[in-house]
């Protein structure tokens, strides 16, 4: 009787310990469910504030960077300066020695008024040489009284020389090079600047 109820009791020990067994699985495999829904609850909140931040606009970017390729040349200040070569003489540069030019379809208006006629792709390719605060520091050989400066349409202000807004050509690489003078594009010809406020024109490219 007592091996008999002994082994009762044994069973009844594995009964419940079985039981408390399987109660603990279930209750362990709910808080991993109930875990794993929080989990993803919070990768989409996640997600979702993510996706309502503001994002960059690349087009805007894009734009914003190419619509004035001059942008990058505009300074506080911009420094003028007369730079000699051969067969050329003398002509106008800034004072890193880039050369400048002016448009012959500005030249039209620059006696009445002084404005820009080169925009979008034009300006691209002929970037105007800006100023901001309308500083500009002249070299020695440089008529101060022929420096002034012209507002632009999108608010930058622009450099000219006796009346003649100026230009960088964007296939000048290094200081010296004059690889826009006396070319014929956008509806007129470009043409280095003599220190007096004239156009360089009785010396073409062949010369160089």
């Amino acid at each position: 009787m007592i091996i008999g109820g002994n082994i009762r009791g044994c069973y009844y020990l594995m009964y419940k310990h079985s039981s408390f067994n399987q109660l603990s699985f279930l209750a362990m495999k709910s808080l991993k469910i109930k875990f794993q829904v929080c989990i993803c609850a919070l990768t989409g909140l996640l997600l979702v504030s993510c996706s309502n931040q503001p994002q960059t606009d690349q087009t805007e970017e894009h734009i914003t960077q190419k619509s004035d390729s001059s942008v990058q040349r505009q300074e506080k200040g911009v420094g003028i300066e007369v730079y000699e070569k051969k067969p050329f003489g003398n002509y106008l540069t800034d004072a890193a020695g880039m050369s400048l030019y002016l448009f012959n379809k500005d030249a039209e208006l620059h006696r009445s008024v002084s404005k820009s006629t080169c925009y979008d792709e034009c300006a691209e390719a002929w970037p105007p040489v800006l100023t901001s605060g309308g500083n500009i520091a002249a070299g020695a050989k440089v008529d101060t009284t022929l420096l002034g400066t012209t507002e632009r349409k999108n608010g930058t202000t622009q450099v000219t020389y006796d009346g003649y807004p100026l230009y960088y050509y964007i296939d000048d690489k290094e200081p010296g090079d004059v690889n826009g003078h006396d070319k014929n594009e956008y509806g007129a010809d470009w043409y280095l600047i003599k220190p007096t406020g004239e156009a360089l024109e009785d010396v073409g490219l062949q010369g160089k």
